[in-house]
């Protein structure tokens, strides 16, 4: 297989989504990217009325969003923030987290040391409004101290505020909470080996098949420009739908046949075309 040539690495090297190409599986090591986090370190406590800020006050750090502490008794003010740690101060008391970016489903929320009280489960809900719903919620089950991590179900996906109440009517806490994006690995191959349809749109889904309708979901669409005399494909365009910032590996492979260029781009505009040249990979007589 020929190697990339100097423009397509640069190439790489620019794109917005730190694309990376390869021709067999990879293990990453690429960090997952931080869309929220809040954060205190202020051991006294602080009380908030009803729509205080939290985000650019003296006791919390918060980044890519803001917050409010809120509930429903407007004359009063609850404890926020104690002993370094986040508080509800009652089930009425919550958090309006307003996101600069949307959830996405698969993003995981994080919640680092969130004690028990009274050796009793305490959780948290995630609900869409100002009332506390619980369809969506994480407890800590632990019988200590625990981080906790909940992934964004397709329920929550595209939300960009969302409202945090405790589960219980028990006091909770938590030390910071932080929602992270992992990094996205699109494992695609050239298979099956035999030609494809020249011309034709095929849709991959998770599990590697090449469908010709398109189904509810997909990771990537297939087209070649030609084929194989014998089997294999020319002018290979893979089309990773909707994609977003992140790391992306693609994995390539099936058949040393697929001549030509390997053009991999977004449907959205998310990270620059690259193209590889001659992708030819492993041998796929006898599959």
């Amino acid at each position: 297989m020929n190697i990339y040539k100097n423009i397509h690495c640069r190439q790489i090297f620019r794109t917005v989504v730190l694309l990376l190409l390869f021709v067999c599986s990879v293990q990453s090591t690429w960090a997952d990217k931080v869309i929220f986090k809040m954060s205190t370190t202020k051991s006294e406590t602080e009380t908030v009325s009803n729509g205080g800020k939290i985000d650019g006050s003296t006791f919390a750090d918060v980044k890519y969003g803001t917050v409010t502490y809120q509930n429903n008794k407007p004359d009063k003010a609850y404890e926020a923030v104690k002993n370094s740690l986040f508080y509800f101060g009652t089930t009425d008391c919550f958090f309006k987290i307003e996101l600069d970016e949307p959830l996405q489903m698969g993003d995981k929320i994080k919640f680092a040391s969130m004690p028990l009280n009274d050796t009793r489960t305490t959780g948290v809900c995630f609900c869409k409004t100002d009332r506390q719903d619980k369809t969506y919620y994480v407890e800590n089950t632990k019988t200590t101290v625990a981080d906790i991590e909940y992934e964004v179900p397709e329920g929550l996906n595209e939300i960009r505020t969302l409202y945090l109440f405790r589960y219980q009517g028990y006091g909770t806490s938590f030390n910071d909470m932080t929602i992270v994006r992992p990094t996205q690995e699109i494992k695609l191959s050239s298979t099956p080996a035999t030609n494809l349809s020249a011309g034709k749109t095929y849709y991959i889904d998770a599990d590697g098949n090449y469908l010709e309708t398109e189904p509810e979901s997909y990771i990537a669409t297939y087209k070649c420009t030609a084929n194989g005399e014998t089997h294999g494909n020319k002018g290979t365009t893979i089309t990773i739908p909707k994609a977003t910032e992140g790391k992306y590996t693609v994995v390539l492979g099936g058949c040393n046949q697929n001549t030509g260029t390997y053009t991999i781009s977004s449907d959205n505009g998310a990270f620059e075309t690259i193209t590889i040249e001659d992708a030819q990979t492993a041998d796929c007589y006898g599959t």
